[in-house]
């Protein structure tokens, strides 16, 4: 794993000063949840680069597994080598 990534903020806020603390050197990435112009739902890389990296989405809580689905489909779209998922 060289990059931990957070499927929104309230991951990132509950779980990123753990990972920055036990993996030094590991790239945090935040997606976020965007409305489009066509009040469409869309998942934006919002902060970190993914690119060339292996990449773990850390969440607590997945009802359906959209939103997991959607970052983890924009994350190889923004260049990740590998992603995968732990709840």
């Amino acid at each position: 794993i060289s990059c931990v990534a957070f499927p929104d903020e309230g991951a990132a806020k509950r779980f990123g000063k753990f990972f920055q603390t036990h993996l030094p050197g590991v790239e945090i990435v935040t997606c976020n949840k965007v409305r489009t112009a066509g009040n469409q739902r869309q998942v934006v890389v919002a902060d970190g680069d993914p690119s060339e990296k292996h990449v773990l989405i850390m969440d607590d809580l997945v009802q359906s597994g959209g939103t997991l689905y959607e970052c983890a489909a924009k994350l190889k779209d923004s260049g990740a080598a590998s992603v995968s998922g732990f709840v």
